[in-house]
């Protein structure tokens, strides 16, 4: 099951957002070879006008990733809807939709350490690669019919030894 938090960020310099993300469409889990919308809300709480670039991405385990930017511009009280995703997963396992929010906003002008800006989790599901999970379903499958035909089986030789110790006592 997908596991989802709300986060804040700030207030710094009286910038302050909250932010939660939600599917496009609900799922437990999702294929590599799809791409997912996920739909960021964005709520400025702050007193002053939100206008910046935050970074949103989907991790993988052993550090693979796939991102992208989202333009915000947010008045106080103002909430729009963003979009996050829409690439290839292309690796299976759990992945994260995170957003990179800077914790120190720069001066207009001045580049940006985005690589040791902390992110948040907004959001985390299963990946599965396609052929490998239809292989797993149809050994699922084959493996219950393999269970109930062993219990036929056996349900026949009882009834078989049963009535042979019945013959064998009446003879």
């Amino acid at each position: 099951m997908p596991a989802r938090q709300e986060v804040g960020y700030g207030p710094y310099n009286g910038k302050h957002l909250h932010v939660e993300a939600e599917p496009e469409y609900e799922r437990d889990f999702y294929f590599t070879d799809e791409k997912p919308i996920f739909h960021l809300q964005i709520l400025n709480i702050g007193t002053e006008d939100f206008d910046d670039e935050l970074i949103w991405f989907i991790g993988f385990p052993g550090g693979r990733e796939t991102s992208g930017f989202c333009s915000v511009e947010l008045k106080p009280n103002e909430r729009r809807q963003y979009e996050a995703g829409g690439r290839l997963l292309g690796f299976p396992g759990t992945a994260t939709l995170c957003l990179k929010i800077p914790s120190n906003l720069p001066v207009r002008g001045q580049t940006f350490d985005w690589e040791n800006t902390p992110f948040h989790t907004l959001y985390t599901f299963e990946v599965y690669d396609r052929a490998l999970y239809d292989k797993e379903q149809r050994n699922r499958r084959n493996t219950l019919m393999l269970l109930i035909a062993s219990v036929v089986i056996a349900v026949i030789t009882l009834g078989a030894v049963i009535a042979t110790l019945i013959f064998t006592i009446e003879c």
